[in-house]
């Protein structure tokens, strides 16, 4: 009697402390709370992906907007020149052209349904690299 009294009491001992932090762990974090926090971040993630592609996707268009006003410069002299140097100057208007094209794409390839930090990061490295060539190609456009 005595071993099953100890026993009994022993378990109660432990299972006291156990049931007590279970209780306790269950109220502070249940499911639909954390379901609740993780759409909102999630949420707050996308509107960020989202303002940070909009500012992108703005700052390229400005350079391209830019890029028109550039071309029709570069037409301009590109009339004025002889024969050779004129052809040059028309291949790197072509060349301005497709890699407007090419940009322009990329943008609106752009699926923000499916965007992550790592989709977007290359984005922007693309995006960045033909601005860069972009702006190369113009460079030396102008200096002719």
């Amino acid at each position: 009697m005595k071993n099953s009294t100890l026993n009994l009491t022993l378990a109660i001992a432990l299972l006291v402390p156990l049931a007590t932090a279970c209780s306790d762990s269950t109220k502070a974090a249940s499911p639909s709370s954390t379901t609740s926090a993780m759409g909102d971040k999630a949420k707050e993630m996308a509107a960020q992906a989202s303002t940070m592609f909009a500012d992108l996707k703005k700052s390229a268009e400005s350079r391209l907007a830019g890029l028109d006003t550039t071309v029709a410069d570069l037409k301009a002299k590109a009339a004025s020149k002889s024969e050779e140097a004129r052809k040059d100057l028309e291949d790197l208007i072509e060349q301005l052209e497709a890699k407007k094209v090419e940009l322009k794409k990329t943008l609106a390839d752009y699926d923000m349904k499916k965007a992550t930090k790592d989709s977007y990061d290359n984005l922007k490295t693309r995006v960045d690299a033909m601005v860069a060539e972009i702006n190369k190609v113009v460079e030396k456009a102008k200096a002719m």
